[in-house]
């Protein structure tokens, strides 16, 4: 697989819009899934290698008794790829450096009377991440693409599951 000739690979740049799932980590362990969607870019550098930057949003609400929290975890992973394949179908895998920010808004039951809320950020500018997947030209310049990402911001990695439609530039 690994052996397939370099230069079939594309050095145009591709643009995805993608939907997936995403698994939260949190300081000791998981913190719940939920639905994610996203873009990514694959820019060549050359026939084989390529950078591709991804952004991804996901969103839960977390209801326990009077405590309800609505919480927002964005990722932006940066990577060097390697592609093997063909300008029809090729394979991906790399890693880089990436970010992560959360946003929550939360309301609890009131203490004496007084209604609590409040809003909380978290940010992890610099973890380590990996990801690999598949894009299929469909027709033309319209592609398909599958990945997997997985990120460790905590002791427990993020992992991501996508599959989306894009362009070739």
């Amino acid at each position: 697989m690994f052996g397939a000739p370099a230069f079939a690979q594309t050095k145009r740049i591709e643009a995805f819009g993608q939907i997936g799932w995403m698994r939260w980590a949190g300081d000791e362990g998981g913190v719940g899934s939920a639905a994610a969607y996203g873009g990514a870019v694959m820019l060549p550098l050359t026939k084989r290698w390529a950078v591709d930057v991804d952004v991804l949003t996901s969103r839960q609400t977390i209801v326990d008794g009077d405590y309800e929290a609505k919480r927002r975890r964005t990722l932006f992973t940066p990577g060097l790829v390697a592609r093997w394949g063909t300008d029809r179908v090729y394979g991906f895998a790399g890693g880089g450096v990436g970010g992560q920010w959360d946003s929550t808004d939360f309301t609890r039951g009131p203490i004496v009377g007084i209604p609590q809320a409040g809003h909380v950020s978290n940010s992890r500018f610099v973890y380590l991440h990996g990801k690999g997947g598949l894009v299929a030209t469909v027709t033309g310049r319209l592609l398909f693409r599958a990945d997997l990402g997985i990120g460790f911001p905590y002791a427990m990695p993020n992992a991501t599951v996508r599959a989306g439609v894009g362009w070739r530039f």
